[in-house]
């Protein structure tokens, strides 16, 4: 997944309440629901990674047998999920009902090795499929919808690279040493998801990190901090994209027509301080060097976050509440509690 080994990885459990997309070497790495006790996702190996309903001491990506694969070439130091062409690629399709990476087999695949031309991610290939451990200038996800993409696991809670349809794919444009999804800055950060026909952020099928629960027809991934993030979808429940390098985002609950995320970085970024019940609208002033896009308004349910390097307004989000349990070695632990939006008068 990164060009680097990553020190604490939970992609899942059940509900990961400490999530850590990438860190360094990965010490726990979940991937699904129970742990196996030989897996090697990195330059070093994991003692502990879930990967099926129930531990396997070999690690079998998938109980039923997958012809070639691949998921390590090595003992990745830049993390190839497929090193080589792999014919038929079932990572997790039938038996595991928490990883599926494809529902059919990929010809070629590679996810951190060297850009991929032709790319079978899923079911139906996509045209042009770049994950590099460069930064990506054009990122096309597929031509057609893909039904079943999952480069890791379901059910997380922060972070949901499977599930159902692929709720998010992390690609990073280079190595980082630390990369937590919701707690500091990533520099590009793709997600997928499912029956992507544009690129979704995220699907529904994630249990606690919403990005999108529909398609966004628009969406630029930058090799650096994004300045112009355009989410144009119908209803995300809870869309946390970043939690630093955000300075300015417009992240709301409800149908949003335009998400900007600004490239200047925040010292901190609180989604939310603490628990708010339903209904719970609570009014976040606009600082004075929060940026918007001219000429496009935010949506009337948006909720701003004003962030300056020394103050940071909370997210406020309606339909996703999250819920904060604290925090491990200075990670960001929360947990999340659906709820549907209500909107009068909601376009479909």
């Amino acid at each position: 997944m990164l060009s680097h080994a990553i020190t604490c990885y939970h992609v899942l459990s059940h509900a990961i309440t400490c999530y850590h997309v990438l860190s360094r070497a990965i010490t726990c790495y979940h991937v699904l629901l129970h742990p196996i006790t030989c897996y090697h996702v990195l330059s070093h190996p994991i003692t502990s990674y879930h990967v099926l309903s129930r531990p396997i001491t070999c690690y079998h990506m998938l109980s039923h047998a997958i012809t070639s694969y691949h998921m390590l070439s090595h003992a990745i130091t830049s993390y190839h999920v497929l090193s080589r062409a792999i014919t038929s690629y079932h990572v997790l399709s039938h038996a595991i009902t928490s990883y599926h990476v494809l529902s059919r087999p990929i010809t070629c695949y590679h996810v951190l090795s060297r850009p991929l031309t032709s790319s079978h991610v899923l079911s139906r290939p996509i045209t042009c499929y770049h994950v590099l451990s460069r930064p990506l200038t054009s990122y096309h996800v597929l031509s057609r919808p893909i039904t079943c993409y999952h480069i890791l696991s379901r059910a997380i809670t922060s972070y949901h690279v499977l599930s159902r349809p692929i709720t998010c794919y992390h690609v990073l444009s280079r190595p980082i040493t630390s990369y937590h999804v919701l707690s500091r800055a990533i520099t590009s950060y793709h997600m997928l998801s499912h029956a992507i026909t544009c690129y979704h952020v995220l699907s529904r099928a994630i249990t606690s990190y919403h990005m999108l629960s529909h398609p966004i027809t628009s969406y630029p991934v930058l090799s650096r901090p994004i300045t112009s993030y355009h989410v144009l979808s119908r209803a995300i429940t809870s869309y946390h994209v970043l939690s630093r390098a955000i300075t300015s985002s417009h992240v709301l609950s409800r149908p949003l027509t335009s998400y900007h995320v600004l490239s200047r970085p925040i010292t901190s970024y609180h989604m939310l301080s603490r628990p708010i019940t339903a209904g719970t609208v609570e009014s976040v002033s606009k600082s004075s060097d929060a940026q918007t896009v001219p000429g496009t308004p935010p949506p009337p349910e948006l909720c701003l976050a004003a962030c300056s390097p020394t103050s940071v307004r909370e997210l406020i989000i309606i339909s996703a509440l999250p819920y904060f349990h604290g925090s491990l070695n200075g990670m960001l632990c929360w947990g999340w509690k659906q709820r549907e939006p209500t909107l009068a008068g909601e376009k479909q």
